[in-house]
C-alpha cells in the first residue's frame, strides 16, 4: 500500500515549447514520491487534512475470529505513521462484528466515524441485524468523548443502509449521506439536528468541504443535464447554490477537498481540477496519466499545508 505525494519538476525553460513533430510539449508535470505503508491489512474509511493524513486498518484475529480496527495517522511533514487500537464492540451484545464506515475530522482534531455493527441472528443463514453508531473519538488514544445509536436517523425506508460520504463544516455539524439520497446532520453530541431531502437529486456523487468551511456535494442535473454542485447552508438547513457552470467531470472515483487558498479541489478517475464556487470556474491541475497514474487506483486526495 502506497501514498502518493505530488511535486512538481521543471521540463522545459519555455512555455509552449514543442517538440520536433509539432505537438505542444508541457511546460512541466507533476512527479510523484511514494511513501510505504508498512503492515497494512484492509485499507479503509481514509481522510486527508492540511497536515496529514488518517486512514482505518482492519487486522483479523484468527485466535479471537473478529477484525481489531487501528485510525492510523502519517504525518505530512515527517513521513511517519501512527496507529491508535480501538475497542469498536465495547459495550455491544457478545458476537459483535464492527467496521468503521466513513470517518471525517473535526477542528479541534477529534475524529468522527460511523459504525457499522453486525450481529447475527441465525448462524445457519446468517441472518443478522445492523446497527450504525457514530461516535467521536479523540486522535491521541482512540477513547470515545460522544456516542450515539444512529440507526434508527439513517436507516430510512431501505432494508440495507449503507453511508457512503462523511463530512463536517467549520462549525463541526456533521453531515452524512446515506444510500436513499438522504443527508444527515448530527451536532458535537452525535444528536441529530437536521435533514436535507435530495431525493430530487440524481444520485449524490461525492461530498466535501470547501476551504471556506461550507459542505458540498455533487450531483446530476437530471433536467438540464451534467453535473452539479451543491453548497449546503446549515442556517437555512437547505442548499444555498448550485454551480452548473464549467463543472469537472466525475470519470468516476471522485473525491472533494478543500481548495488551496478557496473553493473546493475535486479528484476524479482523469485528474485535478480547482473550482472557484463564486466565478463557477475550473482550473485544471493535472492529468493522472501524465504522471504514470492511474486514477482508478486513487483512494483519497488532501491539499498539505506546504503546497503538496
Amino acid at each position: 500500500m502506497c501514498l502518493v505525494v505530488a511535486t512538481t519538476l521543471n521540463l522545459v525553460a519555455c512555455k509552449g515549447a514543442t517538440t520536433d513533430n509539432g505537438a505542444v510539449q508541457k511546460e512541466f508535470v507533476y512527479v510523484p514520491e511514494y511513501v510505504k505503508l508498512e503492515d497494512v491489512n484492509w485499507f479503509n474509511a481514509t481522510c486527508g487534512t492540511d497536515e496529514g493524513f488518517y486512514y482505518v486498518n482492519e487486522e483479523w484475529d484468527n485466535h479471537a475470529g473478529t477484525y481489531n480496527n487501528y485510525i492510523c495517522y502519517l504525518d505530512g511533514a515527517t513521513g511517519e505513521v501512527s496507529r491508535t487500537a480501538l475497542n469498536l464492540t465495547e459495550g455491544l451484545e457478545e458476537g459483535s462484528s464492527a467496521n468503521i464506515q466513513q470517518m471525517t475530522v473535526l477542528s479541534d482534531g477529534t475524529i468522527a466515524v460511523v459504525v457499522s455493527n453486525w450481529v447475527i441472528t441465525n448462524p445457519e443463514t446468517y441472518d443478522g441485524v445492523e446497527t450504525y453508531f457514530l461516535k467521536l473519538l479523540s486522535a491521541q488514544d482512540g477513547n470515545v468523548i460522544a456516542e450515539a445509536d444512529i440507526t434508527a436517523d439513517v436507516s430510512g425506508d431501505d432494508m440495507y443502509t449503507y453511508v457512503q460520504y462523511m463530512a463536517a463544516d467549520k462549525d463541526d455539524n456533521i453531515y452524512i449521506v446515506s444510500g436513499d439520497n438522504q443527508i444527515f446532520v448530527f451536532d458535537k453530541t452525535c444528536k441529530l439536528a437536521f435533514k436535507i431531502d435530495t431525493s430530487m437529486d440524481s444520485w449524490i456523487q461525492a461530498m466535501g468541504v470547501s476551504r471556506e468551511g461550507q459542505v458540498v456535494y455533487t450531483s446530476w442535473d437530471s433536467v438540464k443535464g451534467g453535473n452539479v454542485i451543491n453548497v449546503i447552508d446549515p442556517a437555512t438547513r437547505n442548499v444555498s447554490k448550485t454551480c452548473s457552470n464549467n463543472v469537472p467531470e466525475q470519470n468516476g472515483n471522485c473525491t472533494i477537498v478543500p481548495g488551496i487558498e478557496s473553493g473546493i479541489i475535486m479528484s476524479s478517475s482523469k485528474g485535478l481540477t480547482e473550482y472557484d464556487l463564486n466565478t463557477e470556474t475550473a482550473t485544471e491541475f493535472l492529468v493522472w496519466l501524465d504522471s504514470d497514474i492511474s486514477g482508478d487506483n486513487i483512494d483519497t486526495v488532501t491539499v498539505l499545508a506546504d503546497g503538496r
